[in-house]
């Protein structure tokens, strides 16, 4: 068929093929076959075929076309004039496929998922015998989503979670999913194994064809706002007793930190009396990543003591003071805990002071330096 309208859409092709033709059968008279070249277009000839009884045999030849076929997502059909001839195995994916009648034919792609359906088609394409293969281009236009990791190598896996249903992807082998819709219809998720557990991500709408995931669940966040809230308790104990086992939630480096201002206090006969009453939280400030397999939180926190600063010839006058600082916590794999790292003096919180947590102490205790209750 594709070849019959091939001629009759151009019909000074038929005239010349016929032409042609006839000049071949007269041709065989007493010559020999391989002198005469094919037709003008190069999609028949005319070759002699043996004998049937006392007549010679003659054949109409038509040389083959083979179609090469590329789409750009996997498991997409493919179709030429209707009928399936494949399906893509890999993104990108390329195959010939044949052999086919020179002639005009309609070709097909076509994707279909649990979030979308594709086709495209490419109808009257003409493969015009002039050479054994062509090829053609199946691409279906989808939109790929884009996923932005906080992570390079400090996870075993992440899985794409697409309607709360596993999609088979991990995002660590390529940040790119697709085809899909990005009109907010559909929700994406990922459930990551890191060294400090595993995380899943509240579902979020597509919107946009990039997306940044945040592993810094409310569990997570619960879990980093008790240890530094743990961490202010144990921190005035330590500071002022001038003993260092009282710290359990920070690590060599924090330690190391407060054990240093304690003895630059005693040499300069300084002294710290006060009691830890609260720590307000800035729940915007929650930044976790990771760094040449290290995980780290930073988060902005303001502590709250009624306390004094002063030397140890003088009397301590308390006051509600507030202490704005950020914390930085890494994960200790060894101990399979979050420890605090360091701390240093922010100036305010720079987010919506409306969204703060405070967590307030109990029983507030107060506590003086060990080296400044002796009588003078």
């Amino acid at each position: 068929k594709g070849l019959i309208d091939d001629y009759k859409k151009n019909p000074d092709k038929a005239s010349v093929l016929i032409s042609d033709l006839k000049a071949e059968a007269k041709s065989y008279d007493g010559k020999d076959e391989d002198m005469f070249g094919s037709d003008a277009d190069g999609m028949i000839t005319l070759k002699k075929d043996g004998k049937f009884l006392f007549y010679d045999k003659y054949v109409l030849q038509v040389n083959p076309v083979y179609l090469s076929l590329y789409t750009n997502y996997k498991d997409t059909d493919l179709y030429v004039d209707g009928k399936k001839v494949g399906t893509s195995t890999k993104q990108d994916f390329e195959k010939t496929y044949g052999p086919f009648v020179p002639g005009f034919h309609d070709l097909e792609a076509k994707f279909k998922n649990d979030y979308v359906s594709l086709n495209q088609k490419s109808n009257n394409v003409l493969l015009d015998g002039s050479e054994t293969k062509q090829s053609e281009d199946l691409s279906l236009d989808g939109e790929e989503l884009y996923v932005d990791l906080p992570v390079e190598d400090g996870a075993s896996k992440v899985e794409l979670y697409i309607n709360d249903k596993d999609t088979g992807v991990d995002l660590l082998d390529g940040d790119a999913f697709g085809p899909i819709v990005t009109d907010g219809s559909i929700t994406y998720s990922v459930k990551a194994d890191l060294p400090f557990g595993t995380i899943t991500t509240d579902p979020a709408p597509i919107d946009s064809s990039e997306v940044s995931v945040d592993f810094m669940t409310a569990d997570l966040k619960q879990s980093i706002m008790d240890t530094v809230v743990k961490t202010a308790d144990e921190w005035v104990q330590a500071y002022t007793s001038g003993d260092m086992s009282k710290i359990t939630t920070g690590n060599e480096n924090y330690i190391q930190f407060v054990k240093d201002h304690v003895e630059s206090n005693k040499e300069s006969d300084y002294a710290f009396k006060g009691e830890y009453l609260s720590t307000v939280f800035d729940l915007d400030s929650f930044d976790l990543f990771e760094s040449d397999g290290v995980w780290e939180v930073n988060v902005d926190v303001n502590e709250k003591y009624k306390s004094a600063d002063y030397y140890i010839d003088e009397e301590p006058s308390l006051e509600e003071n507030d202490n704005y600082q950020t914390y930085t916590l890494v994960y200790d794999e060894d101990k399979k805990t979050w420890l605090v790292d360091s701390t240093y003096t922010n100036y305010g919180f720079y987010s919506d002071d409306d969204n703060t947590k405070e967590v307030k102490v109990e029983k507030p205790k107060m506590y003086t330096s060990a080296w400044a209750k002796s009588d003078k």
